[in-house]
């Protein structure tokens, strides 16, 4: 196998290897270099001197490519089909609160340079489960699941929906304090009836 030459040729899989390579290696030869070692299957260092600079220009084609920023809001993957939420300003109250829950993920998940190496957890949290003519709706249950669909995925297809969700996250932020008080106030309710049940049977937690 040769070395794409566009991120966009890559599945999420290899792109993320690609990404683990670059945080591992400084320095940028040496960056390089492994990546041919990674896409030949073969030391660098011992190709022929033509065939690695032939890589080496792929490389430096791939590094200085910018995957597609179109945003596709419905795939399908093995069979099922995969949506996203179109428009924000266009959600319920119990949709922008599903929302919420998956930008406060996704905030954790891309901290200190990591989104990269997330990004198939990113998409198992942007692309959800959805039969035609029904809402999508994210269940913690099938994350895991979706997000090892979408490693196979090419970031063709599915990046744009990043770029898309990264302006969404940034839309939302001002009101996701909002919603992290009501779910405090709403555990802070219910743990007060706990607390009363527990005293009228003359067990005090």
């Amino acid at each position: 196998m040769g070395v794409p030459i566009s991120y966009n040729q890559l599945t999420v899989r290899e792109y993320v290897k690609v990404k683990e390579i670059e945080m591992k290696h400084s320095d940028l030869l040496d960056r390089r270099m492994a990546l041919v070692s990674h896409f030949t299957n073969k030391n660098a260092e011992n190709l022929d001197l033509n065939v690695l600079k032939w890589q080496l220009f792929k490389v430096d084609s791939l590094l200085a490519s910018q995957p597609s920023t179109k945003v596709k809001h419905v795939i399908w993957i093995n069979g099922r089909r995969y949506k996203t939420f179109a428009d924000v300003t266009k959600l319920s109250k119990v949709q922008t609160k599903l929302i919420v829950d998956q930008a406060v993920t996704a905030k954790e998940l891309a901290k200190n340079g990591q989104g990269d190496i997330n990004l198939h957890r990113l998409l198992g949290l942007i692309y959800l489960r959805a039969k035609i003519g029904t809402t999508p709706e994210f269940d913690v249950k099938t994350w895991d699941d979706i997000s090892e669909d979408m490693l196979d995925v090419t970031i063709g297809e599915v990046y744009g929906a990043v770029f898309f969700y990264s302006n969404v996250l940034e839309k939302l932020m001002p009101i996701i304090p909002y919603f992290l008080m009501e779910a405090e106030a709403t555990i802070e309710n219910h743990m007060a009836e706990v607390l009363q049940w527990a005293a009228t049977r003359g067990k005090p937690l």
